[in-house]
């Protein structure tokens, strides 16, 4: 009798098996690659994040050193001692905590105010600025009955042109605001704005005049025989001063226009206070 061959095992189960190895294997890798790349975000987003808070703490600090240099230059103007700062436009280095700060102080009694100044120094001053003398004079009317208490008649004006406003018959503001006069344009606003503040209250004084506004003033003088004094050198002060202090990567101008008055008590008011 012939023996029998035993059967061969049915191969089927191990390469299920094997299968289901795999596709065990394959879930893992790309658990891992998933955790990876999530690993991968999440310290992005926190390296991200970090610079962000030290951005922000840079910036807080050096604005924080911008304020304490022009509380600095306030303390030192106020003084007479030989540590006290006039206000020439000399920049003064100071190191508040990690950051340096740079301090000037201009004086602004050399300017134009629109609010006190006569018709005729405005109308020269526009003439300084390339208008001519018709045209200065049109607008330096406009201008005064803008600030005028009483109405000039030239609301209709402003209504022909399509505004929705006329003049309010108060102070001018700020030198923007003369860019609102019916027959200013913003490169005349442009080019007046470094001549012009509203808070000076008086003539300009000609030695801290610039050399445009020195030259309005004689004109105006030679021109219509205006009489124009300069406040006493006693009056009050306004200055502008302006702080920059940089430090951990941020910079910061901080410009503060402040009048000083020894006859008042605090001696100084902050009239305005801006990021520069």
């Amino acid at each position: 009798m012939t023996p029998t061959r035993p059967a061969c095992p049915d191969p089927e189960p191990d390469a299920e098996h094997a299968r289901q190895h795999g596709f065990a294997l394959l879930i893992v890798l790309w658990t891992l690659v998933l955790l990876a790349l999530l690993a991968a975000t999440v310290t992005a987003t926190g390296r991200s994040e970090t610079r962000i808070a030290s951005n922000l703490v840079g910036s807080a600090n050096a604005e924080a050193a911008a304020d304490g240099g022009v509380a600095a230059a306030m303390f030192h103007l106020l003084i007479s001692s030989n540590q006290h700062w006039p206000a020439n436009g000399l920049v003064h280095q100071l190191v508040l905590g990690h950051e340096t700060v740079d301090v000037a102080i201009y004086d602004q009694d050399g300017m134009v105010d629109p609010n006190q100044s006569p018709p005729a120094l405005i109308a020269a001053l526009l003439r300084q600025i390339g208008l001519d003398d018709t045209a200065a004079q049109t607008l330096a009317n406009a201008i005064v009955d803008w600030r005028s208490p009483t109405d000039g008649g030239l609301l209709p004006q402003y209504q022909g042109a399509g505004r929705i406003f006329g003049p309010p018959h108060q102070p001018f503001q700020s030198a923007a605001e003369l860019g609102l006069v019916l027959g200013m344009t913003p490169r005349i606003t442009e080019l007046l704005a470094p001549h012009i503040n509203p808070y000076v209250q008086s003539t300009p004084d000609p030695n801290l005049a610039d050399p445009l506004v020195a030259a309005a003033l004689t004109d105006a003088m030679n021109r219509d025989h205006v009489s124009l004094d300069p406040a006493t050198p006693d009056g009050p002060q306004l200055v502008l001063i302006s702080a920059t202090a940089s430090g951990a990567g941020a910079t910061f101008t901080r410009r503060a226009l402040i009048r000083f008055d020894s006859s008042n008590d605090p001696p100084f008011t902050t009239l305005e206070w801006y990021a520069g």
